[in-house]
Protein backbone atom coordinates (compact mmCIF):
# COMPACT_ATOMS: atom_id res chain seq x y z
CA UNK A 1 0.00 0.00 0.00
CA UNK A 2 1.31 3.44 -0.94
CA UNK A 3 2.33 5.73 2.27
CA UNK A 4 0.56 8.85 2.42
CA UNK A 5 2.73 11.44 3.09
CA UNK A 6 1.70 14.71 5.79
CA UNK A 7 2.01 17.86 4.33
CA UNK A 8 5.79 19.52 5.43
CA UNK A 9 5.35 22.32 8.28
CA UNK A 10 7.92 24.96 8.65
CA UNK A 11 8.66 26.28 12.15
CA UNK A 12 6.33 30.31 11.80
CA UNK A 13 9.62 31.59 12.53
CA UNK A 14 11.09 30.27 9.01
CA UNK A 15 8.57 32.65 6.87
CA UNK A 16 10.66 34.36 4.67
CA UNK A 17 10.50 38.15 5.61
CA UNK A 18 11.46 41.16 3.23
CA UNK A 19 13.90 42.63 5.61
CA UNK A 20 17.19 42.41 3.88
CA UNK A 21 18.73 46.06 2.32
CA UNK A 22 20.60 44.52 -0.77
CA UNK A 23 17.87 41.91 -1.95
CA UNK A 24 14.00 42.19 -2.45
CA UNK A 25 11.55 39.02 -1.92
CA UNK A 26 9.70 39.65 -5.18
CA UNK A 27 6.38 37.87 -6.00
CA UNK A 28 7.51 34.22 -6.83
CA UNK A 29 8.92 33.67 -3.57
CA UNK A 30 12.31 33.54 -3.77
CA UNK A 31 15.26 36.80 -3.76
CA UNK A 32 16.38 39.40 -5.87
CA UNK A 33 19.10 41.49 -6.32
CA UNK A 34 17.60 45.40 -5.54
CA UNK A 35 20.32 46.90 -7.65
CA UNK A 36 21.60 45.11 -10.96
CA UNK A 37 24.41 46.12 -13.54
CA UNK A 38 22.78 47.09 -16.67
CA UNK A 39 23.45 44.86 -19.51
CA UNK A 40 26.53 46.09 -20.83
CA UNK A 41 28.16 46.23 -17.60
CA UNK A 42 27.22 42.90 -16.92
CA UNK A 43 28.90 41.53 -20.81
CA UNK A 44 31.65 43.40 -19.35
CA UNK A 45 32.60 42.08 -15.81
CA UNK A 46 31.95 38.81 -17.36
CA UNK A 47 34.54 39.12 -19.84
CA UNK A 48 37.22 40.95 -17.86
CA UNK A 49 36.46 38.98 -14.77
CA UNK A 50 34.67 35.00 -15.14
CA UNK A 51 36.20 34.89 -18.22
CA UNK A 52 40.20 35.54 -17.47
CA UNK A 53 39.68 33.87 -13.87
CA UNK A 54 38.64 30.38 -15.78
CA UNK A 55 42.60 29.92 -15.83
CA UNK A 56 43.14 30.35 -12.03
CA UNK A 57 40.08 30.42 -10.01
CA UNK A 58 36.85 29.13 -11.05
CA UNK A 59 38.00 26.10 -11.71
CA UNK A 60 40.49 23.18 -10.11
CA UNK A 61 43.77 21.98 -12.20
CA UNK A 62 42.80 18.66 -11.16
CA UNK A 63 40.86 16.72 -9.24
CA UNK A 64 41.59 14.55 -6.06
CA UNK A 65 39.87 10.63 -6.43
CA UNK A 66 37.00 11.23 -4.44
CA UNK A 67 36.23 14.41 -5.94
CA UNK A 68 36.41 12.55 -9.18
CA UNK A 69 34.04 9.55 -7.35
CA UNK A 70 31.95 12.62 -6.24
CA UNK A 71 31.51 14.37 -9.96
CA UNK A 72 30.73 10.80 -11.36
CA UNK A 73 27.91 9.85 -8.84
CA UNK A 74 26.21 12.95 -9.03
CA UNK A 75 26.44 12.38 -13.00
CA UNK A 76 25.08 8.91 -12.21
CA UNK A 77 22.03 10.25 -10.15
CA UNK A 78 21.28 13.11 -12.59
CA UNK A 79 21.14 10.61 -15.53
CA UNK A 80 18.41 8.17 -13.22
CA UNK A 81 16.61 11.51 -12.74
CA UNK A 82 16.68 12.47 -16.83
CA UNK A 83 15.83 8.78 -17.57
CA UNK A 84 13.14 8.54 -14.76
CA UNK A 85 11.00 11.75 -15.97
CA UNK A 86 11.95 11.38 -19.52
CA UNK A 87 9.77 8.19 -19.08
CA UNK A 88 7.01 10.69 -17.87
CA UNK A 89 7.36 13.30 -20.41
CA UNK A 90 7.37 10.80 -23.36
CA UNK A 91 5.10 8.66 -22.04
CA UNK A 92 7.47 5.46 -21.33
CA UNK A 93 10.00 6.46 -24.26
CA UNK A 94 13.67 6.87 -23.14
CA UNK A 95 15.40 5.68 -26.18
CA UNK A 96 17.09 8.09 -28.59
CA UNK A 97 17.20 11.45 -26.79
CA UNK A 98 19.45 14.46 -27.49
CA UNK A 99 20.59 16.94 -24.43
CA UNK A 100 21.49 20.80 -24.57
CA UNK A 101 23.55 21.96 -21.53
CA UNK A 102 23.73 25.34 -21.07
CA UNK A 103 26.27 26.69 -18.76
CA UNK A 104 28.85 23.11 -19.95
CA UNK A 105 31.65 24.38 -17.82
CA UNK A 106 33.94 21.91 -17.79
CA UNK A 107 32.26 19.32 -19.51
CA UNK A 108 31.67 16.25 -17.04
CA UNK A 109 27.69 15.88 -17.77
CA UNK A 110 28.37 16.22 -21.28
CA UNK A 111 31.04 14.18 -21.79
CA UNK A 112 28.82 11.26 -19.34
CA UNK A 113 26.03 11.71 -21.67
CA UNK A 114 28.12 11.45 -25.02
CA UNK A 115 29.43 8.07 -23.58
CA UNK A 116 25.94 6.78 -22.94
CA UNK A 117 24.99 7.78 -26.92
CA UNK A 118 23.43 10.58 -26.46
CA UNK A 119 23.70 13.43 -29.05
CA UNK A 120 24.73 16.39 -26.80
CA UNK A 121 25.81 19.98 -27.29
CA UNK A 122 27.35 22.58 -24.63
CA UNK A 123 27.05 26.45 -24.22
CA UNK A 124 28.76 28.67 -22.42
CA UNK A 125 30.25 32.05 -21.73
CA UNK A 126 34.01 31.11 -21.92
CA UNK A 127 35.76 28.23 -23.34
CA UNK A 128 38.92 27.96 -21.30
CA UNK A 129 37.35 24.93 -18.76
CA UNK A 130 35.93 23.03 -21.60
CA UNK A 131 39.21 22.68 -23.52
CA UNK A 132 41.38 22.14 -20.30
CA UNK A 133 39.31 19.00 -19.26
CA UNK A 134 37.42 17.72 -22.58
CA UNK A 135 39.14 19.53 -25.44
CA UNK A 136 37.89 16.24 -27.70
CA UNK A 137 33.89 17.72 -26.83
CA UNK A 138 34.92 21.57 -28.67
CA UNK A 139 32.95 19.96 -31.76
CA UNK A 140 29.77 19.98 -29.95
CA UNK A 141 30.23 23.60 -27.73
CA UNK A 142 29.11 26.71 -29.38
CA UNK A 143 30.64 29.93 -27.24
CA UNK A 144 28.34 32.92 -26.03
CA UNK A 145 25.85 34.31 -24.11
CA UNK A 146 22.96 32.42 -23.43
CA UNK A 147 20.07 35.13 -23.80
CA UNK A 148 20.94 35.67 -27.10
CA UNK A 149 22.38 32.27 -28.12
CA UNK A 150 18.91 30.13 -27.46
CA UNK A 151 17.03 32.46 -29.66
CA UNK A 152 19.56 31.67 -32.36
CA UNK A 153 19.34 28.66 -31.78
CA UNK A 154 15.74 28.40 -31.92
CA UNK A 155 15.65 30.08 -35.15
CA UNK A 156 18.12 27.23 -36.99
CA UNK A 157 15.65 24.96 -35.57
CA UNK A 158 17.40 23.24 -32.93
CA UNK A 159 15.68 21.36 -30.32
CA UNK A 160 16.65 19.41 -27.59
CA UNK A 161 14.68 16.31 -25.52
CA UNK A 162 16.98 17.36 -22.46
CA UNK A 163 17.96 21.33 -21.62
CA UNK A 164 20.05 21.00 -18.37
CA UNK A 165 20.91 24.48 -16.69
CA UNK A 166 23.32 24.10 -13.96
CA UNK A 167 24.08 27.40 -11.98
CA UNK A 168 22.76 29.70 -14.42
CA UNK A 169 19.45 31.14 -14.21
CA UNK A 170 20.61 32.41 -10.63
CA UNK A 171 22.95 34.62 -12.78
CA UNK A 172 20.81 36.22 -15.52
CA UNK A 173 19.49 39.46 -15.23
CA UNK A 174 15.57 38.23 -15.73
CA UNK A 175 15.21 34.88 -14.76
CA UNK A 176 11.11 34.61 -16.36
CA UNK A 177 12.70 35.78 -19.98
CA UNK A 178 15.52 33.23 -19.85
CA UNK A 179 12.88 30.16 -18.80
CA UNK A 180 11.04 31.45 -22.04
CA UNK A 181 14.28 31.30 -24.05
CA UNK A 182 14.93 27.40 -22.74
CA UNK A 183 11.32 26.45 -23.60
CA UNK A 184 12.03 27.83 -26.93
CA UNK A 185 14.86 24.74 -27.55
CA UNK A 186 13.04 21.88 -25.62
CA UNK A 187 11.31 19.44 -27.59
CA UNK A 188 7.42 19.17 -26.85
CA UNK A 189 7.40 16.23 -24.79
CA UNK A 190 11.11 17.03 -23.10
CA UNK A 191 12.42 18.24 -20.02
CA UNK A 192 14.26 20.89 -18.17
CA UNK A 193 16.57 19.93 -15.55
CA UNK A 194 17.41 23.48 -13.45
CA UNK A 195 20.02 23.60 -10.35
CA UNK A 196 20.60 26.93 -8.29
CA UNK A 197 22.06 27.85 -5.50
CA UNK A 198 19.44 27.31 -2.20
CA UNK A 199 20.36 30.73 -1.14
CA UNK A 200 18.62 32.55 2.14
CA UNK A 201 17.50 29.21 3.05
CA UNK A 202 15.99 28.11 6.06
CA UNK A 203 19.19 27.07 7.79
CA UNK A 204 20.82 30.04 6.78
CA UNK A 205 18.71 32.40 7.53
CA UNK A 206 17.78 30.82 11.03
CA UNK A 207 21.87 31.74 11.43
CA UNK A 208 21.31 35.25 10.64
CA UNK A 209 18.54 35.36 13.44
CA UNK A 210 20.39 34.07 16.02
CA UNK A 211 24.00 35.51 15.44
CA UNK A 212 26.00 32.08 14.64
CA UNK A 213 25.94 34.25 10.65
CA UNK A 214 26.80 37.79 10.99
CA UNK A 215 26.49 38.38 7.73
CA UNK A 216 25.00 37.08 4.18
CA UNK A 217 28.23 35.63 3.33
CA UNK A 218 26.51 34.23 0.24
CA UNK A 219 25.92 37.49 -1.42
CA UNK A 220 27.32 38.04 -4.79
CA UNK A 221 26.54 41.49 -5.69
CA UNK A 222 26.25 42.61 -9.12
CA UNK A 223 26.64 39.20 -10.63
CA UNK A 224 24.57 36.85 -8.93
CA UNK A 225 21.31 38.27 -9.04
CA UNK A 226 18.74 35.84 -8.04
CA UNK A 227 18.24 34.02 -4.51
CA UNK A 228 16.43 30.49 -5.13
CA UNK A 229 14.71 28.19 -2.47
CA UNK A 230 12.08 25.59 -3.84
CA UNK A 231 8.97 27.78 -3.87
CA UNK A 232 10.12 30.69 -5.52
CA UNK A 233 11.56 28.62 -8.06
CA UNK A 234 8.25 26.10 -8.82
CA UNK A 235 6.01 29.48 -8.61
CA UNK A 236 8.15 31.01 -11.19
CA UNK A 237 8.55 28.01 -13.67
CA UNK A 238 4.38 27.60 -13.36
CA UNK A 239 4.01 31.30 -14.08
CA UNK A 240 6.31 30.29 -17.36
CA UNK A 241 4.07 27.33 -18.35
CA UNK A 242 5.72 24.72 -16.90
CA UNK A 243 4.92 21.98 -14.48
CA UNK A 244 7.32 20.32 -12.06
CA UNK A 245 7.97 16.74 -12.51
CA UNK A 246 10.43 15.94 -9.71
CA UNK A 247 12.34 18.03 -6.95
CA UNK A 248 15.45 17.28 -4.66
CA UNK A 249 18.18 18.80 -2.74
CA UNK A 250 21.88 18.25 -4.04
CA UNK A 251 25.25 18.94 -2.14
CA UNK A 252 24.67 18.85 2.31
CA UNK A 253 27.69 20.88 2.83
CA UNK A 254 25.44 23.11 4.80
CA UNK A 255 24.12 21.26 7.87
CA UNK A 256 27.80 21.51 9.07
CA UNK A 257 27.07 25.42 9.48
CA UNK A 258 24.64 24.09 12.54
CA UNK A 259 28.32 23.31 14.44
CA UNK A 260 30.13 26.32 15.75
CA UNK A 261 33.45 23.90 14.81
CA UNK A 262 32.87 23.46 11.39
CA UNK A 263 30.88 26.72 10.46
CA UNK A 264 33.01 27.35 7.60
CA UNK A 265 31.62 31.19 6.51
CA UNK A 266 32.47 32.21 9.71
CA UNK A 267 35.49 29.89 9.78
CA UNK A 268 36.31 29.84 6.59
CA UNK A 269 39.82 27.75 7.18
CA UNK A 270 37.13 25.16 7.81
CA UNK A 271 35.90 25.66 4.50
CA UNK A 272 38.08 22.70 2.96
CA UNK A 273 37.11 19.87 5.72
CA UNK A 274 33.37 20.93 5.75
CA UNK A 275 33.84 20.13 2.04
CA UNK A 276 35.55 17.05 2.10
CA UNK A 277 32.92 15.49 4.81
CA UNK A 278 30.28 16.53 2.50
CA UNK A 279 31.94 14.93 -0.14
CA UNK A 280 32.73 11.17 1.47
CA UNK A 281 29.08 11.30 3.26
CA UNK A 282 27.57 11.48 0.00
CA UNK A 283 29.85 9.13 -2.14
CA UNK A 284 29.46 6.57 0.81
CA UNK A 285 25.12 7.16 0.22
CA UNK A 286 25.78 6.95 -3.47
CA UNK A 287 27.69 3.72 -3.26
CA UNK A 288 25.59 1.60 -0.96
CA UNK A 289 22.40 2.42 -2.83
CA UNK A 290 22.22 5.33 -5.71
CA UNK A 291 18.27 4.78 -5.88
CA UNK A 292 17.83 5.10 -2.19
CA UNK A 293 20.24 8.31 -2.51
CA UNK A 294 17.85 10.24 -4.95
CA UNK A 295 14.84 9.28 -2.61
CA UNK A 296 16.97 11.08 0.54
CA UNK A 297 17.82 13.74 -1.60
CA UNK A 298 13.94 14.30 -2.59
CA UNK A 299 12.67 14.14 0.93
CA UNK A 300 15.19 16.93 2.23
CA UNK A 301 15.06 19.03 -1.12
CA UNK A 302 10.72 18.88 -0.21
CA UNK A 303 12.07 20.15 3.15
CA UNK A 304 14.11 22.85 2.16
CA UNK A 305 17.62 21.54 2.28
CA UNK A 306 20.65 21.34 0.31
CA UNK A 307 22.82 23.93 -0.61
CA UNK A 308 21.95 23.64 -4.00
CA UNK A 309 18.46 22.44 -5.33
CA UNK A 310 16.98 20.77 -8.55
CA UNK A 311 14.07 21.04 -10.14
CA UNK A 312 12.70 19.12 -12.97
CA UNK A 313 9.95 20.60 -15.45
CA UNK A 314 8.06 19.68 -18.17
CA UNK A 315 5.65 22.12 -20.48
CA UNK A 316 2.06 22.22 -19.26
CA UNK A 317 -0.12 20.51 -21.57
Amino acid sequence: MERIREEVKFPKEWEKRDIYSSVFLNRYGYYELRRQNAPEERGRNFEENYFQNYAGQTYAKAYPESELQFIRAKLEERDAVISENLRKARRGCTEGYSLLDIGCGEGFLLKYFQEKGVRVKGIDFGVYALRQFHPELLSCFEQGNMESLLPEMAKRGEVYDVVNADRVLDMVPDAGESVGHMKEVMAENGILVVKVANNYSNIQRMLLETGELKKEHWLDDPDHTGYFNREGLVSLMEECGMECLDFYGDTFVDFQLLNSYSNYYERPETGHEAHRTAVRIENLLHEISPERTIEIFRLLGEMGFGREIVGVFAKKK
